[in-house]
């Protein structure tokens, strides 16, 4: 058997190959381009209040985008570098992951969890953009570590790294606010115990980047920052439906199944067989969205004990809310004033493919809940502590409670729930894959052991369809750099020509 060391180096370096692949042929989009401007504003001495307009119209308050942005092109004047910050942070998140999930559920497991989060598409189509919701990823592995550290005792130096991270992380993109719910929650469970004295001092170290923000506050000059409701529907129903769509997300974050990003994926060459190859690996994406289900679901035969030690945990709370969430969306849907007809007309004009992935998105909802119970009520490794508060009983906690801090966000935001909001789960969404795919390659099962290695090979081809079919990864061309920023258009190797 190859020992998990081997098998780590070869995950790392199959997951580093495809990311450089994405990174060599990232194009320059809107939203990239915002992003090199706000860098280039900084090393013309202009630093920035906010970052750029956010889903909504909220801004983004502090400096700590631009000046990352900044560092990046002041080391390498060229469009990618700050891609390549992307990918380095990507990499420390996951070997920071990978050695707290190892320490909690042993090797084998960490190894298991590893294949499915680094080679992710998820992971990878984020670690190849330039756009805020791509920064997420090591702010998440620094809070499970610090967390980690503090889940039996305080510790200044610890609480002080949780506090920074999430002080920082709410400047970098918004969905830092499901870390800060989560801390919140585990902090009533007792599941983290914080320093005060070192919190405080770790809020002031992650604020010290909003200090150009502060001049503006003061003269009434700072944009909006809080999100505007949308005006489509009413403001309960978009609380519904992000409750509702974030139990799914729990589920496709899973899978290789990207939702509606691989719906624009088309092959350079239009012929038969590159569109037959495109709509082969949408749909083996969503068949393995039903071998997540699966997976989940041997976990959510496990019922929860019924004894009063165990109310209020996170999966007596989500056992009772996934069935009134769904009873309230019905409702307020029945009731809401908004006219359905564009909707139904919408969906007439649909490929059959997309039926296909919105209704396995609709139906992830239990499967997301059955994820969580994994962490509840799996049964234990054979050579794992059965006792209360032991590591991998706390990452268990720790997994369910994020699924709740990300129903609450998602319910508490004023926008639709989109799904570059949500891979900040993507950690705790992987480990119920990774309990699965750990006992699809224990298995003497021939059958068993090719499925596990279909689903790795799965993720590595839906990246290159990305790779090689999403107009997000086509190097700019003429046309698009005409439309580009001359300050753009310079960092972009014969560009200014």
């Amino acid at each position: 058997m190859i020992r998990p060391a081997v098998l780590t180096a070869v995950i790392l370096c199959v997951g580093a190959a495809l990311q450089a692949l994405l990174w060599s042929r990232q194009g320059i989009g809107t939203d990239h381009s915002n992003v090199l401007l706000t860098g280039i504003k900084v090393l013309a001495g202009d630093l920035p209040p906010v970052v750029q307009t956010t889903s909504g119209g909220g801004h983004v308050p502090g400096a700590l985008v631009p000046l990352l942005v900044a560092g990046s092109l002041a080391i390498w004047p060229d469009y990618r570098a700050p891609g390549l910050l992307i990918g380095l942070s990507h990499l420390a998140a996951a070997v920071l992951l990978w050695s707290c999930i190892g320490r909690a559920l042993g090797a084998r497991f960490a190894v298991a969890w590893l294949a499915v989060y680094w080679l992710s598409p998820w992971r990878l189509l984020h670690g190849g953009l330039v756009w805020e919701p791509c920064l997420v990823f090591l702010p998440a592995a620094l809070h499970l570590a610090s967390a980690y550290r503090l889940r039996e005792r305080p510790h200044p130096g610890w609480s002080l790294l949780h506090a920074a991270t999430l002080t920082a992380g709410m400047q970098l993109y918004f969905s830092h606010f499901v870390l800060l719910v989560l801390t919140a929650l585990l902090a009533a469970a007792r599941r983290v115990h914080l320093h005060l004295r070192g919190a405080f001092l770790g809020a002031l170290a992650g604020g010290l980047t909003l200090i150009p923000t502060a001049p503006a506050l003061i003269a009434g000059d700072l944009p909006q920052i809080v999100p505007a409701a949308t005006g489509e529907l009413p403001r309960v129903l978009v609380g519904l439906m992000n409750l509702t769509k974030s139990f799914a997300y729990q589920v496709l974050l899973g899978s290789p199944h990207l939702e509606w990003w691989l719906k624009y994926a088309e092959l350079p060459a239009e012929t038969a067989f590159a569109r037959g190859l495109t709509s082969a690996v949408t749909a083996a994406t969503t068949v393995s969205v039903g071998l997540v289900l699966f997976a989940s679901w041997r976990w959510f035969q496990q019922r929860p004990s019924r004894d009063p030690g165990h109310r209020g945990s996170p999966a007596d709370w989500l056992r009772a809310n996934a069935v009134w969430c769904f009873a309230a969306l019905c409702v307020a849907a029945a009731v809401s004033p908004v006219g359905w007809e564009a909707t139904l007309a919408d969906l007439a004009a649909i490929r059959p493919v997309s039926v296909i992935i919105a209704a396995t998105t609709a139906s992830a909802a239990l499967a997301a809940l059955a994820s969580r119970l994994w962490f509840q009520r799996s049964p234990r490794e054979p050579d794992e502590p059965d006792r209360r508060g032991s590591p991998a009983d706390w990452l268990r906690a720790y997994a369910g409670w994020c699924l709740v801090a990300l129903c609450t966000a998602a319910a508490l935001s004023p926008i639709p729930l989109k799904n570059y909001h949500v891979p900040i789960a993507l950690h705790a969404a992987c480990l119920p894959v990774a309990a699965w795919m750990l006992r699809a390659f224990s298995s003497p099962s021939i059958l068993m052991r090719a499925a596990g290695a279909a689903f790795i090979l799965l993720e590595v081809a839906v990246v290159l369809l990305l790779a090689f079919g999403s107009s997000k990864y086509r190097p700019p061309s003429a046309d698009i750099l005409e439309n580009r920023p001359p300050a753009v258009r310079a960092l972009v190797p014969g560009g200014s020509r």
